[in-house]
This record gives C-alpha cells, sequence and structure tokens, in this order.
C-alpha cells in the first residue's frame, strides 16, 4: 500500500576485511538505513577480526515501487573483485479482492494492512529478510 514501509535486513558472513552490502530497488541502488558490522565472538584480541556486515532497507512504498505489479528487491554482496553474490525477492503487489457495495450498509474498516515475511539463504551466508506491512 502506498506510504507503508518496504523493510529489510540482509547480512553477510563472515569476513575480513568486511563485505560491501548494496541494496537494490527495481534495479536502482537504494541507500541502507543502517549498516552494523558485528565481529565474530571468538576473534579475542586479533587485530584483524573477521566481521559480519548486517544493512537494513526502510523504503516507504510508492507509485514505482511496484509500477510493473512487482517489486524486485536485491541484496549485493561483494569483496572487492574477488567475490561477488546476490539473493533477490520478487514481491506481487497485493490488490485487495472488489466486494460487491451496499447502498444501505457500512463498509468495513476494520481490515488491516497485511504481513510477509520472506527469508532467502544462498550458499554464501547472504542472508535477506523482508517485511511488508
Amino acid at each position: 500500500e502506498i506510504g507503508y514501509p518496504l523493510k529489510g535486513n540482509c547480512s553477510s558472513p563472515l569476513s575480513y576485511p568486511a563485505m560491501n552490502l548494496t541494496w537494490y530497488l527495481n534495479g536502482k541502488r537504494v541507500k541502507e538505513s543502517f549498516k552494523v558490522s558485528v565481529s565474530a565472538p571468538d576473534a579475542g584480541n586479533e587485530k584483524r577480526k573477521p566481521v559480519s556486515t548486517i544493512i537494513g532497507l526502510e523504503h516507504e512504498i510508492d507509485a514505482s515501487t511496484f509500477k510493473t505489479g512487482k517489486a524486485v528487491i536485491r541484496c549485493a554482496a561483494e569483496f572487492f573483485h574477488l567475490y561477488q553474490k546476490f539473493v533477490e525477492c520478487t514481491v506481487d503487489e497485493e490488490r485487495p479482492r472488489p466486494r460487491p457495495s451496499s447502498v444501505l450498509g457500512t463498509r468495513d474498516t476494520s481490515s488491516g494492512s497485511q504481513l510477509a515475511l520472506s527469508f532467502f539463504t544462498i550458499n554464501t551466508g547472504v542472508l535477506l529478510a523482508v517485511i511488508l506491512r
């Protein structure tokens, strides 16, 4: 629904240095809402600690989000030019079923927004979670 947030999280496997993660929505790069690097718990006092990168996505749904009836969300992981992987999720636009109207009846406004949660994982460990509300 226009105006509602599209939220997601994407995380990378442990690496040193940290991997670069990037969000794409319908093929266009979008800025992450947050970025966190988490060190390996058993890294101790090492100078070169392996870290996992986590980025968030919070995008307000507008008319262009589902321009073709679908939104394609992609998280790309890159480690210099040595490693590149991505995970992608396609979300269909939810269209409410038309209801017969009643001249005398009242309109039901109690139906709330729906929540969809999707998890995708690939061999590299990049994880994408998308929440539509």
